[in-house]
């Protein structure tokens, strides 16, 4: 299963500097829904895909970037 993790701000770095433990933004994509768990998290668990995703079909040419839910409500107040 695959998630998508984005850490919020000020998550403490574990000692090794290999892991960090917070809370993070957890998208599931089969599930189509993100939630804010909190989590210990090593380095080498995780894999190197980008932040930022290319999509493309005949109908649609789109970049997508995960934002936080606070980021977007900020965005139309």
């Amino acid at each position: 299963m695959k998630r998508w993790l984005k850490p919020l701000p000020n998550n403490e770095a574990v000692p090794g500097g290999e892991a960090g433990h917070g809370y993070y933004y957890c998208w599931d994509p089969s599930e189509c829904q993100a939630e804010v768990k909190q989590m210990q998290i090593c380095d080498t668990d995780l894999d190197d895909t980008p932040t930022t995703y290319q999509l493309s079909s005949r109908t649609l040419n789109a970049r997508v970037q995960f934002m936080s839910p606070r980021s977007q409500q900020q965005r139309y107040q």
